[in-house]
């Protein structure tokens, strides 16, 4: 999996009230849109993602310049998405206006990939990248048989990267992240949030049961980089009903309640996960030099 996301130039590591709903009519719109959850303070921001990902490939070019070969590293890191925007599905009008319901644009990564593979390409580059069982495997179609030991570049730069921070390996955080977003899927003032949203994308025009169903919708062909207008304005009425009723409010406040409780029952281990978390920022800060 590593391997895979070195190649794109992204790098997964491990990476966040009050009980009663908001009057709909008495909001600040502009809030509705910026979603901040407490387990935040327990995974990498998206600057940090991306620092962390550079300062990956940084090491995987120098073991690679080691063994013989080049490795394409871009001169800046480069942004990651906040992990938060579209956690309530879409919520700003000029991302629902320009893509729909597609992920923006990345037309970097593909170039990225490219120059990567061909560099994997040269004879020898993909056990030295892999390792002499990865290469095996990612050869095993084309019968090839490198007959060379040794962990790859990837592994070996992971290793590196996440040295002295143990704490960090299990990624609670995340983790109860994606149990707090379900959790909170079944808290009353959000199953009530979530049916005015839906009466209010009706009124519209659209039946869909949630935010969810909207985005699922097979009409829009996600894998495919062509937005439609009808996928435009579905997804503009989708921030539209967001608005109107404080679906991304409502929301975020009831999650933000379960997260100050997970947080709490989980104390220790999240107390590791920060110290973890500090030791992996000052490896990746000593890679990038900074």
């Amino acid at each position: 999996m590593l391997a895979a996301l070195c190649l794109g130039g992204h790098l997964l590591v491990p990476a966040g009230a009050g009980s009663s709903p908001p009057r709909a009519g008495a909001r600040d719109v502009a809030s509705d849109l910026r979603v901040s959850l407490p387990l935040q303070a327990y995974q990498l921001t998206p600057r940090e993602q991306a620092d962390a990902d550079q300062a990956l490939q940084l090491l995987v070019r120098s073991c690679m310049e080691r063994a013989g070969f080049t490795w394409y590293v871009p001169a800046e890191p480069r942004p990651k998405p906040d992990p938060l925007a579209r956690r309530y599905g879409v919520v700003e009008r000029r991302t629902a206006e320009r893509y729909g319901y597609h992920p923006p644009a990345d037309k970097s990564s593909g170039e990225i990939a490219r120059r990567r593979e061909r560099i994997l390409s040269e004879p020898g580059a993909d056990v030295a990248y892999f390792g002499s069982q990865g290469a095996k495997n990612a050869d095993r179609n084309a019968g090839k048989n490198t007959g060379r030991g040794g962990a790859g570049c990837a592994s070996l730069a992971q290793r590196k990267l996440m040295a002295g921070a143990d704490g960090y390996r299990g990624d609670i955080g995340a983790q109860l992240s994606w149990v707090s977003l379900e959790m909170s899927r079944k808290d009353p003032h959000v199953i009530s949030a979530r049916r005015d949203w839906e009466k209010c994308m009706r009124s519209r025009g659209y039946r869909y049961e949630s935010p969810e169903k909207a985005i699922a919708d097979p009409a829009w062909h996600l894998d495919s980089p062509v937005v439609g207008s009808r996928e435009r304005a579905t997804a503009l009425a989708d921030v539209t009903c967001k608005e109107t009723v404080a679906t991304v409010r409502i929301w975020s406040r009831a999650e933000g309640a379960i997260q100050r409780r997970l947080i709490r029952e989980n104390a220790a281990r999240l107390n590791e996960t920060r110290r973890g978390l500090e030791a992996f920022r000052r490896t990746v800060r000593a890679v990038l030099g900074g």
